[in-house]
């Protein structure tokens, strides 16, 4: 169980990268990056890889049987991330209120101490 303190401290952390490059967007992310230091690229003949619709941990993990908490925090966080990488403005970038998942997101922080983890499952671990 993290605190919403700690959630923040990963956040501000996060915000101090200048490049966020993400792997179900390789070619556009990389290339932003690159760009930004004069760096020449060519993807060529790599194999293309068709672009991922699943953005989150949750999305990807689909219909599996796990707790949700288990991906809340990763969830807002690559959300987050993408923000930062779309130069969202700083007021709307440290929003704390306005992630995709922001109600479960709040009950992880309010009702997530009363479940006493013992381990990072929670002590429900899906099958993955």
């Amino acid at each position: 169980q993290l605190s919403r303190e700690l959630f923040q401290y990963t956040l501000q952390r996060l915000a101090n990268f200048s490049h966020i490059v993400f792997v179900e967007n390789m070619e556009e992310s990389f290339g932003k990056f690159a760009a930004a230091y004069g760096w020449q690229y060519n993807f060529g003949k790599a194999k293309r890889h068709q672009r991922l619709e699943a953005t989150t941990l949750s999305s990807l993990l689909g219909n599996v049987d796990s707790d949700p908490f288990m991906t809340a925090l990763d969830d807002a966080i690559y959300e987050f991330a993408v923000r930062k990488y779309q130069n969202f403005p700083s007021n709307e970038l440290w929003r704390m209120d306005n992630f995709s998942n922001q109600e479960l997101l709040d009950k992880y922080f309010e009702e997530g101490p009363a479940r006493e983890c013992n381990n990072e499952c929670c002590g429900v671990c899906s099958r993955w």
